[in-house]
C-alpha cells in the first residue's frame, strides 16, 4: 500500500503509543500523543497480531559460550513475538526502535497492531483497493481521516468530508526584530483575511509586526481570532575582529551567509550573529592569510641551449607571480626557454593579496662545471641576487682553478682560493 499524506491538509485523530504495521505494503506507523512516525518495516506477509509489548531484552555484558544468547536488544510481546532492528520476527528502522525504547523506559504501554490494510489515503479522498472487514477499517482509517468507516461498503474511491472553512494560525517571533502571524488553510486555497493590527485594518496575506506590544485580530468568514503578542527590544552590538586561517569560530555564533562554519579555511570577510536573551551581537570577522605562497620549480634540459621550466604556486588567496632570468622579467611559468652557454639565475617571486611574499632561486648551468672548485656553506645570511634581497640558510659558490675570492659573512671575512 502506498499512503500519500499531506499532514497539514487532514484532520487527524491521535492515538497514544500505538504501533500499526501494514503487511499489505510493509508500511509502519508509530502514533503517540505528540507525533506520528511513518516508516518501512520487515513483516511476515501473513502475520496478524494485536497485543502489547511486555518485555525489553538487553544482552548481558558477559559471554557464556555454552548458552547462545542474543547479542542485540529487542522487544517481546505478550504472545512472544519479537521486534527489533535485526534477527527478530518484525524489523523496524533504528530511529523507530530508539523511540520505542524511550516510550517503554517511561513506563508507557505500547500497543502493536499487525494486519493487512489495502488502503491509499490522499488529501481529500481515500481508495479502498480490496474488500476488508469493519474491524480493520476502524483500526486504520481514523488515524488518517475524519470519516465514518461504516459508510465504506466495497472497494472504490471515497471522498473525505472536511470543513470548508478550516484554518489554523502560526505565530512566529524574532526577539529584537518582530514577528508574524501566518494563516494555514487546511482544506481550501488561500483566501483573504481581514487583519486588524492595533485597531488599524491591514490588507496583507499575513500579519507582520515589529517589537513592542500588539493586539492583532483576524476575521475570516464566520471566525474571529484575537492575538495579544509582545516582542521585547534587544540591545544591538556590532564588533569587528580579525582571525587567521585555521583558527576557530567562537561558540554561540552563526553565519548570516547560511554556511555552516566552525573553522576559518578561506580568507575573506564574514558576518556572524549571536542572539542572547537581552542582546544581539553582530561580529564582522576578517580572516587573514598570514602564510606566504608555496613555490615549486622544475628545470629540465631538453636539447642544445633549450630548457623547460615548470613553476607551480599554491596559496589560499589570490596571488601574483613574477619570473626573472638574469634580471630580465619573462612572462612565462611553464614552457621552453633558450639560454646561452654559461650560468644563469632563475628568480621567482610570489605575493598574495595579504602582502605575504615568497621567493625561489635556481641556478641554471648551460655547461659542465670545472672539476676543481670550492663550495662553502655558512649559517643563515642575507644577500643580493639579481637586484633582489634574499634570506638563505646557506651560501654556495664555485671558483675556477687558480682564482681566489674574499667574502664577508656575518661580519667575518673569509679568503677562499682554488689550487
Amino acid at each position: 500500500m502506498r499512503i500519500f499524506l499531506i499532514c497539514a491538509l487532514l484532520t487527524t485523530i491521535c492515538f497514544s503509543q500505538t504501533l500499526l504495521l501494514n503487511t499489505y505494503d510493509s508500511s509502519g506507523y508509530l502514533f503517540t500523543d505528540d507525533f506520528k512516525m511513518t516508516f518501512k518495516a520487515e513483516i511476515p506477509k501473513n502475520l496478524k497480531y494485536r497485543g502489547v509489548v511486555k518485555e525489553f531484552y538487553i544482552p548481558p555484558r558477559i559471554d557464556v559460550e555454552y548458552i547462545p544468547l542474543p547479542k542485540t536488544k529487542f522487544f517481546i510481546t505478550d504472545s512472544g513475538l519479537t521486534l527489533g532492528t535485526s534477527s527478530t520476527d518484525v524489523i523496524v528502522p533504528e530511529e523507530v526502535f530508539e523511540k520505542l525504547i524511550e516510550l517503554f523506559s517511561s513506563s508507557q504501554s505500547i500497543s502493536i497492531i499487525i494486519d493487512s490494510y489495502p488502503i491509499e489515503v490522499y488529501a481529500d479522498y481515500f481508495i479502498l483497493l480490496e474488500e476488508i472487514d469493519q474491524k480493520r477499517l476502524n483500526e486504520f482509517l481514523p488515524h488518517f481521516v475524519k470519516y465514518d468507516p461504516f459508510m465504506v461498503s466495497k472497494p472504490g474511491k471515497y471522498p473525505i468530508n472536511v470543513s470548508k472553512n478550516q484554518i489554523d494560525y502560526v505565530l512566529t517571533k524574532y526577539p529584537g526584530f518582530g514577528g508574524a502571524i501566518i494563516p494555514i488553510f487546511t482544506s481550501t486555497p488561500m483566501q483573504k483575511i481581514d487583519w486588524i493590527i492595533n485597531g488599524v485594518h491591514v490588507d496583507s496575506p499575513c500579519a507582520v509586526f515589529s517589537t513592542g506590544s500588539h493586539t492583532i485580530e483576524a476575521n475570516f468568514q464566520n471566525t474571529h481570532h484575537v492575538f495579544e503578542v509582545k516582542i521585547d527590544e534587544q540591545e544591538w552590538q556590532e564588533n569587528v575582529r580579525t582571525a587567521e586561517l585555521g583558527s576557530y569560530l567562537p561558540k554561540g555564533y552563526i553565519s548570516l551567509s547560511g554556511f555552516h562554519m566552525q573553522k576559518f579555511d578561506f580568507p575573506g570577510t564574514v558576518t556572524f550573529v549571536k542572539i542572547e536573551p537581552c542582546k544581539i551581537e553582530l561580529l564582522k570577522t576578517t580572516v587573514l592569510d598570514t602564510t606566504p605562497p608555496q613555490i615549486s620549480t622544475s628545470i629540465t634540459e631538453r636539447g642544445s641551449n633549450l630548457f623547460e621550466i615548470d613553476i607551480k604556486t599554491i596559496d589560499k588567496s589570490s596571488y601574483d607571480v613574477q619570473v626573472y632570468i638574469d634580471d630580465q622579467k619573462i612572462e612565462l611559468t611553464k614552457g621552453l626557454i633558450s639560454l646561452s652557454e654559461g650560468k644563469h639565475v632563475l628568480i621567482v617571486m610570489a605575493r598574495d593579496n595579504f602582502g605575504n611574499r615568497s621567493y625561489a632561486v635556481e641556478n641554471i648551468f648551460n655547461k659542465k662545471l670545472p672539476p676543481e672548485g670550492i663550495i662553502a656553506e655558512k649559517n643563515e645570511f642575507v644577500t643580493e641576487i639579481g637586484g633582489f634581497w634574499f634570506s638563505s640558510p646557506y651560501l654556495k659558490w664555485w671558483i675556477g682553478k687558480g682564482n681566489s675570492v674574499k667574502v664577508r659573512v656575518n661580519g667575518e671575512s673569509y679568503s677562499i682560493e682554488a689550487r
